[in-house]
Parts: C-alpha cells; sequence; structure tokens
C-alpha cells in the first residue's frame, strides 16, 4: 500500500535538525531528501513518493497544518504517512486536527520516539535498497 522507494522526506527550515535527521536516518540505512518550506516537499510530491514524511509544523510561508491539508486533498498524498516532529507546543485542538491527517505526532525531544514511529513505514527491503549505490541522499 505505501510506496516502495525507502525515501524518508524531511520537510524542516531549521539546517541544525535537518543535518541530524538525516545522519541519524542515513546512519541506519534510510535514504533521506530534505525541503525547507512546504511549497518545496508538495512539489517533490508531485514527482516521487515518498515511502514517509517527517513534519515540522512551524515552516515560513505555509505552516505544517496547511501542508497537510494540501498533501491530503491528492490521491497520492493520502497514501504516504506523515509523522508530525515539532517544537511546536499543541493546543487539545490542534492535536485533534492532526489526529485525522498524522499517523503520529512526536516531541521534537523524541528522536528514539520518532524512529520507532519511522520503523513500521519503513521495510528491511527498503533498508537494503537505500544502501546501494543509488541510496544516497
Amino acid at each position: 500500500m505505501y510506496p516502495s522507494d525507502g525515501v524518508v522526506l524531511v520537510v524542516d527550515n531549521d539546517l541544525a535538525t535537518l543535518k541530524l535527521v538525516t545522519a541519524n536516518l542515513n546512519q541506519l540505512g534510510y535514504r533521506t531528501v530534505c525541503k525547507e518550506t512546504a511549497e518545496e516537499a508538495l512539489e517533490l510530491v508531485r514527482n516521487e513518493s515518498p515511502a514517509v514524511i517527517v513534519l515540522e509544523l512551524s515552516l515560513p510561508g505555509m505552516n505544517g497544518f496547511q501542508f497537510l491539508a494540501e498533501l491530503r486533498r491528492t490521491v497520492k498524498g493520502r497514501q504516504i504517512p506523515v509523522i508530525v516532529w515539532t517544537v511546536k507546543d499543541l493546543s487539545s485542538d490542534e492535536r485533534l486536527r492532526l489526529r485525522h491527517s498524522a499517523e503520529a505526532i512526536v516531541p521534537r525531544d523524541g528522536a528514539s520516539e520518532l524512529l520507532k514511529q519511522l520503523n513500521p513505514y519503513l521495510t528491511g527491503a527498503q533498508r537494503e535498497q537505500s544502501n546501494s549505490p543509488r541510496g544516497s541522499a
């Protein structure tokens, strides 16, 4: 059901976070693609099918909530799991909104929880494929 290319799309405008997530995921054998804006991420999803998206909600321009709404309007976008990994202190209303459009919400300080949430969407076969020469970020 999920795309099988094993690519993790990370959407965040904090460069230190992008480097940290990319290094951790690459070390585990996953291929990552990073985008700093929601608009860039939507463009990538139009042309590729990431296996999963890691999303920060606080983005310049289009925020993460708007990104999710746009993503879920497309057939392709409804099939891609999204894990929200954010520094934002979410209200109960925001959590309720996300319950219907994201697979998980992980606080930014929960790196091990993020990896745990990603694991079901990235199979062993995808890890092997991402270790091939083509799999470099």
